[in-house]
């Protein structure tokens, strides 16, 4: 069947969003999605129009509750203000398309302890192998075999052994322990759909190697809290740096946990953002007689000696007298980190950008990076211009994962 979403979706953000470990990407625009013991194959065809290989009864019945499209996210978004909050404004924009699903609490407290100090491809691979090992066997509508996530009296009976060769380590213990609390009534996740949050996290932190962060990850991914609020490594650095005088929790409730999706999200890819470093001071091209005049210790001095010249950019404040020509009024920008000499175009691409921009460039390669001088009249569109080839710009000395130029 064909669907239409007019609003935010987006298959790619929500698979890389770290809720969901059993999104496999097929091709460029498909997905299989295993959830409990369903599976859909989900096709992006353009404009918003998405095919999915299920019936009407089961899309009506499963899979719109699954991806949560009785709810408007464009609606949340519009809550922020970007002139209040910029930064949550900016991650919200760069990350619209991110929904919370709606996933069984069970899978989700299964899931959640394995991801305890696991990459993602790691996680991702021990529960498909606690899928294998004793979930019930499955077809999808392509033929394609496949393992729904099993029930906790299958897991509560496995052994030590079989838990370990699941690739859980010293998680198996907590697994097995949660898999037996659920199967014997101690916990009911059910009634947790409608409980507080604090009842909530008091129930499940009442689980043997279930801790808070776990909890509220539960919460948030398998109980729909959509105010619960995940604190991670990447959520301390932004609480920490964005909001030194403390987040306003009321102010965007009851969507904490889907405006923490945004926050979450954004980092993590501004964390692995090119950054492009632009220098305080202004430059100079020079021709020198020679390099006497030039103190070689300074920083951001270059040369460059030919048969035919000698030549020298540098800050225009250290020009040396002996120099016999020299153009002023030129701004740098240097490409942060050390950049392997197998890496292919970038110098290339930056090159392209700012042709297609119409900003002249000199360009300046060292052992490490490269420098791109643009002149000062080009300097504000070429800030721009790096920021739409994907760059993140800052100025020297910002730490990457800091406020924002």
């Amino acid at each position: 069947m064909i669907i239409t979403i007019t609003d935010d979706f987006d298959p790619d953000k929500i698979a890389d969003s770290g809720q969901c470990f059993r999104w496999e990407k097929k091709d460029d625009s498909t997905y299989r999605i295993i959830a409990g013991e369903s599976c859909l194959y989900l096709t992006e065809e353009g404009s918003g129009r998405y095919e999915l290989s299920c019936t009407e009864d089961e899309y009506r019945d499963f899979w719109q509750n699954y991806f949560d499209l009785q709810n408007n996210y464009r609606h949340i978004r519009e809550r922020i203000d970007p002139k209040e909050d910029p930064f949550l404004w900016r991650a919200a924009e760069r990350e619209k398309g991110i929904r919370i699903l709606r996933q069984d609490p069970w899978e989700m407290l299964i899931t959640f302890i394995i991801s305890q100090n696991k990459n993602i491809p790691a996680i991702k691979q021990s529960v498909e192998m606690l899928a294998k090992r004793c979930g019930k066997k499955m077809t999808d509508s392509r033929g394609a075999e496949y393992y729904a996530f099993p029930e906790p009296d299958a897991v509560a009976a496995l052994s030590e052994h079989e838990l370990l060769d699941c690739k859980l380590g010293y998680r198996w213990k907590y697994v097995h322990a949660a898999a037996e609390a659920v199967s014997n009534g101690n916990i009911d996740l059910d009634s947790l759909l409608a409980a507080d949050e604090d009842s909530t996290l008091t129930a499940l932190t009442g689980l043997f190697g279930v801790g808070v962060k776990v909890a509220s990850c539960v919460s948030l991914f398998g109980l729909h809290h959509t105010d619960a609020f995940p604190v991670d490594v990447w959520m301390k650095r932004v609480l920490k740096e964005q909001y030194p005088k403390g987040y306003p929790y009321e102010k965007y409730a009851p969507y904490n946990g889907i405006c923490q999706q945004f926050m979450f999200a954004y980092y993590r890819h501004l964390n692995n953002q090119p950054v492009a470093e632009y220098l305080p001071q202004e430059f100079s091209v020079c021709k020198v007689k020679n390099y006497s005049g030039i103190d070689m210790e300074q920083p951001f001095v270059f040369t460059g000696c030919t048969d035919e010249e000698k030549s020298l950019v540098c800050p225009a404040g250290i020009v040396p007298k002996n120099t016999t020509s020299r153009e002023d009024g030129w701004r740098a920008f240097r490409i942060c980190g050390e950049l392997d000499f197998s890496l292919i175009g970038i110098l290339a691409g930056i090159s392209q950008a700012m042709a297609a921009a119409g900003i002249g460039i000199f360009a300046i390669s060292t052992y490490n990076t490269d420098y791109v001088l643009v002149k000062e009249k080009d300097f504000k569109k070429a800030k721009k211009t790096f920021a739409d080839a994907g760059y993140r710009v800052v100025k020297k000395q910002e730490k990457q994962g800091k406020k924002e130029e």
